[in-house]
C-alpha cells in the first residue's frame, strides 16, 4: 500500500478536501509562507489531524485565529512582534502567555552576556535579602520567648484582693493628701460610738464647736445637762443672791 501526500497552499486545503481532489488516508503539506509549512493527516472519517502545526505567526491576531481553529490550546508559538519573535503559551481561553525572559529580548551575544550580570546580581542581593530575613525571624524569635517569660512570670504574680473596692477607690489626690498631711475629710467616716472618725463642730448648747486652729471647746450647758455625785451640793450664785 502507498503512501499518498498531498501539497498545496494551506488556505485551499480545506476546499480541496471538501470538493475531493485530497482523498481520505492522505498526507497533505500545506505551506503558509515561502519557508514553513505543517505537516497533516486526514484519516478514514475525513478528520483532519495535525501532525506538525504551525508555530510562527505574523501578528497576535493570526496566532489566536489559528489557535481556536485548530484548538492549539497548551502550544507554544512565536509571535513576530516588530524584527524579533516573542514566545506564547496557548491559554485554554485561547488567549496568549508570554514567556521567557519578559521584555527583555537580546539581540546581540553582549547583551545576553549582560543580561545573564544582571540577573546574578539580582539574584545575589535576593539571597542578602533573604538573610536579612531569617536574621529578622531569629530577633523575632529571641522576642517571643522573652515575651513568653514575662507573661509567666506576670501569671506567677497574679492574684486577687479581698479589699479590692478599697483599694480602687486610692486615688493619685488621696494619696498626695496622706504625704502632705492634709486630711481627706471628704472620704473620712463620721465617728460613732463604736467606729473611729470625725466629729462634727456645732454652735448648738450644750454642744462642742471647733475652731479655726482646731481647737475644740465646750458651748454653753443647760441646767438639764449638770450632774452631781452623791452627797455633794450644786451652788449656783446669782450676783448676791445664794440658793
Amino acid at each position: 500500500m502507498g503512501i499518498r501526500v498531498s501539497y498545496g497552499n494551506r488556505s485551499g486545503i480545506a476546499d480541496a478536501i471538501a470538493s475531493g481532489l485530497i482523498p481520505k488516508d492522505s498526507f497533505i503539506i500545506g505551506t503558509y509562507s515561502d519557508d514553513e509549512a505543517e505537516l497533516l493527516f486526514q484519516d478514514k472519517n475525513a478528520d483532519l489531524r495535525h501532525l506538525v502545526a504551525q508555530t510562527r505567526f505574523d501578528s497576535a491576531e493570526e496566532a489566536i485565529q489559528y489557535a481556536i481553529s485548530h484548538s492549539e490550546v497548551g502550544q507554544t508559538i512565536s509571535v513576530l512582534e516588530g524584527s524579533v519573535y516573542t514566545a506564547y503559551v496557548v491559554q485554554p481561553d485561547f488567549s496568549l502567555r508570554e514567556l521567557g525572559m519578559g521584555k527583555f529580548r537580546p539581540e546581540t551575544i553582549e547583551e545576553l552576556v549582560g543580561g545573564i550580570a544582571e540577573l546574578r546580581d539580582d539574584v545575589a542581593v535576593l539571597k542578602a535579602g533573604v538573610a536579612t530575613l531569617e536574621g529578622d525571624v531569629a530577633v523575632l524569635k529571641d522576642k517571643d520567648l522573652e515575651l513568653a517569660g514575662s507573661i509567666g512570670d506576670l501569671q506567677t504574680m497574679a492574684h486577687t484582693h479581698e479589699n479590692k473596692i478599697l483599694l480602687d477607690s486610692i486615688t493619685e489626690d488621696r494619696v498626695l493628701k496622706w504625704d502632705t498631711g492634709i486630711p481627706d475629710v471628704e472620704h473620712l467616716p463620721v465617728a460613732t460610738s463604736e467606729n473611729k472618725g470625725a466629729v462634727k463642730s456645732t454652735t448648738k448648747k450644750n454642744g462642742v464647736s471647733v475652731a479655726e486652729d482646731g481647737t475644740m471647746e465646750v458651748n454653753s450647758l443647760s441646767v438639764g445637762k449638770l450632774t452631781q455625785e452623791a452627797g455633794s451640793v450644786i451652788v449656783i450664785r446669782c450676783g448676791s443672791a445664794t440658793e
